[in-house]
C-alpha cells in the first residue's frame, strides 16, 4: 500500500523454492512511498514488514537522486560475521543500491582461502551461502527498505573465473542460483533469459541513464573480450539513444583502469576492447560519462579519458590490498587498508556529488588459523619438549588477539569505529557539462 493509506492490497507469491519465493508488484507509482508485509496463507506468524520508495518518473530530469554503491560481502574464512557495511551505508539513506558483484563467495569455503574448490553444481551449497547473508540482521535492515541493482563477478562462481565457456556447467549452477537469491529483483526483459544472454541491462533514475555491463557471461580471456562484441554494441546503441538525462552512467563489476598492475584483473584482460568503449563514449558526443566500479577492495577515482572518470568503492566487507599507485590513468584519489568502503552519489541536474566513506581494520584471517596451526603442532610436539611448552604459551596470545578481532569486527555497533562513516574520507562534485 501507499505509505499511510489504510488499506492493504493483496498480492500473490510465486511458489517457495527452499526458503525463497519472488512476488512481483505491478502498477506502482513512481516517487512514491511504499509499505508492505508478509503474511502466510492459513495462519501464522506475519512475516517482515518493510518500505520502499520507487524510482522517480523516467523523464523526470530535475528530480534528485542519492544512491549508494559497492560490493564484496565477503564473511570471515573460518567465524563468520555480521556484515555491518550494510547497515553504516543504510544510514546514509540511499532511494538505491548498486551493489557490483561478490554477494558471496562461494570459492572460499571457511578456512581454504582462494584457491578452495567453490560450490561447483551443488545448490544446497549455493543456497546455504545466499541465505546466510540475506538472513543477516544488517543486510536485511537495508535490503528490505532499500532498491537495488546487482550483478554478478568471480568469487559468485570461483575466484578469476575466466568465462562460462572455461566450466558452462558450474557457470549455469551459480548464475542459476545467483538468480533466484539476487538477481531476480534486476529490470527483467520478456522472453529473455539471463543465463542464456547475459545480465547486462539499462535504466534511468533522475537525470542519469545507467548501463549496467555483465563482465563475465562474454569473457572469454584467450580473444582478449570482457563484454564480447553484442554487449559493446548495445553499450554503444545505448551511448547515442536520445535522451533528456544528464548523465551516463556505465556500471562496471570489475575495473577498467589500467593503473591495476595484474594483467588477468578488471579490463586489464581486454585492452582492445577498453579502447574501443573510450572511443565509443569520444565518439558519442556524450561529455557526462561516469564509470562505477567494485572488486578491488579499495576506494579510488581515475580518470580514463577526457573527461571520463571513474569511481569504485568497495569492499562491504574484505580485506584491503596494496596501493597501485599505478601512472598510465591519473589517479584522483587512492586508499587502503580498509574493511568497509563504499560511495554515496547524490545525482541532480546540475550535477553529481561523490563522497566516498571508509574506515574499519581488515583482521588478517591468518590469525584464527595460526591459532589453530599452533595448537595442532603443539599436539604433535613429543610431551615435555620445550618446542611443545613454548607453543602452549604463545596460543593463549593468539587467541587473545582473535578475540580482540572480533570484537571490532561489527562497525555498526561500534560507536568509535562507526563515527568513521559519519563524514566521507573524499568527495568530488562532477558539474555537469553544458552539451555541444
Amino acid at each position: 500500500r501507499r505509505a499511510g493509506d489504510a488499506g492493504w492490497q493483496a498480492t500473490a507469491a510465486q511458489p517457495f523454492r527452499g526458503d525463497v519465493s519472488v512476488v512481483r508488484l505491478d502498477g506502482l507509482e513512481a516517487g512514491m512511498r511504499y509499505e508492505y508485509r508478509v503474511a502466510l496463507l492459513g495462519g501464522g506468524p506475519d512475516g517482515p514488514r518493510g518500505s520502499f520508495t520507487t524510482l522517480p518518473e523516467p523523464g523526470d530530469a530535475d528530480a534528485e537522486v542519492v544512491f549508494a554503491s559497492t560490493s564484496c560481502a565477503q564473511r570471515r574464512l573460518l567465524w563468520g560475521k555480521t556484515l555491518s557495511g550494510f547497515e553504516l551505508i543504510r544510514r546514509h539513506s540511499p532511494q538505491f543500491l548498486l551493489f557490483l558483484g561478490d554477494f558471496i563467495y562461494a570459492d572460499v569455503p571457511r578456512g581454504l582461502g582462494y584457491q578452495g574448490i567453490g560450490f561447483g553444481e551443488d545448490d544446497a551449497l549455493y543456497e546455504q551461502e545466499y541465505l546466510a547473508v540475506r538472513s543477516d540482521r544488517y543486510a536485511r535492515g537495508l535490503l528490505a527498505n532499500t532498491p537495488g541493482f546487482f550483478q554478478a563477478d568471480d568469487h559468485e562462481i570461483l575466484n578469476d573465473f575466466a568465462g562460462r565457456g572455461t566450466d558452462p556447467a558450474t557457470y549455469a549452477a551459480a548464475m542459476r542460483n545467483w538468480q533466484r537469491f539476487v538477481g531476480s529483483v534486476n529490470p527483467q526483459r520478456a522472453g529473455r533469459d539471463p543465463a542464456a544472454h547475459g545480465n547486462q541491462f539499462a535504466f534511468r533514475a533522475g537525470a542519469a541513464e545507467f548501463f549496467m555491463m555483465d563482465t563475465r557471461f562474454f569473457r572469454d580471456e584467450a580473444r582478449g573480450e570482457i563484454v564480447g562484441t553484442q554487449q559493446l554494441a548495445q553499450i554503444e546503441a545505448w551511448l547515442r539513444a536520445p535522451s533528456d538525462a544528464v548523465f551516463r552512467v556505465l556500471i562496471s563489476p570489475v575495473t577498467m583502469t589500467r593503473n591495476r598492475p595484474e594483467r588477468h584483473e578488471g579490463w586489464n584482460c581486454a585492452p582492445r576492447e577498453r579502447e574501443a568503449l573510450l572511443a565509443a563514449i569520444l565518439r558519442s558526443g556524450q561529455r557526462n560519462v561516469v564509470v562505477i566500479s567494485g572488486d578491488t577492495h579499495k576506494p579510488g577515482v581515475f580518470e580514463l579519458a577526457p573527461g571520463v572518470l571513474e569511481v569504485g568503492a568497495s569492499p562491504l566487507d574484505a580485506f584491503g590490498p596494496r596501493l597501485w599507485r599505478g601512472t598510465r590513468d591519473r589517479t584522483l584519489y587512492e586508499e587502503t587498508g580498509f574493511s568497509t568502503a563504499f560511495a554515496i552519489f547524490r545525482l541532480s541536474r546540475r550535477g553529481l556529488r561523490v563522497e566516498i566513506y571508509a574506515g574499519g581494520v581488515p583482521p588478517p584471517p591468518h590469525v584464527a588459523a595460526a591459532v589453530a596451526v599452533f595448537a595442532a603442532t603443539a599436539w604433535l610436539c613429543p610431551a615435555g619438549s620445550s618446542a611443545r611448552a613454548a607453543l602452549w604459551y604463545l596460543c593463549p596470545a593468539l587467541a587473545l588477539l582473535l578475540a580482540m578481532v572480533l570484537a571490532i569486527d561489527d562497525l555498526a555497533a561500534n560507536p568509535w569505529l562507526a563515527a568513521a562513516f559519519d563524514s566521507p574520507r573524499y568527495v568530488l562534485d562532477i558539474t555537469a557539462a553544458a552539451p555541444p
